[in-house]
């Protein structure tokens, strides 16, 4: 079944193809959602969440599935400094992410593991 993503305020709302029978709605991490990436050929949805209210290191960078269950949450390329996301991109089918330490990593869309990272500074 396809499924409709969308925002609704700070939220994400998932529903039908048609958009008419709301499936799930929220917050993921009762965060606020920065940006969002529909993965098509996967059902899942990628999500770059708020990191403002949160000291050190935070996974801000989570996928969840069409019912908002969290799938998981993107390991960091540098956990140890205080890092976190700040963008991220669909590039040939590939989930690539911007650390705000500087790296450049690509994502597994199954696991969240970093598959490669280069440091970009």
């Amino acid at each position: 079944m396809n499924h409709k993503f969308s925002r609704k305020n700070d939220a994400i709302r998932i529903s039908d193809k048609q958009g008419k029978h709301v499936i799930w709605e929220g917050m993921p991490d009762n965060c606020e959602i920065i940006k969002q990436l529909q993965i098509q050929d996967r059902a899942i949805h990628v999500v770059l969440i708020n990191s403002d209210e949160k000291m050190g290191s935070f996974q801000n960078l989570i996928a969840i599935d069409n019912s908002g269950h969290i799938l998981w949450k993107a390991e960091l390329p540098d956990p140890l400094t205080g890092d976190m996301y700040v963008d991220i991109s669909l590039q040939n089918n590939r989930l690539i992410a911007y650390s705000w330490s500087g790296y450049r990593v690509e994502i597994d869309l199954t696991s969240g593991q970093i598959i490669s990272r280069k440091f970009t500074k």
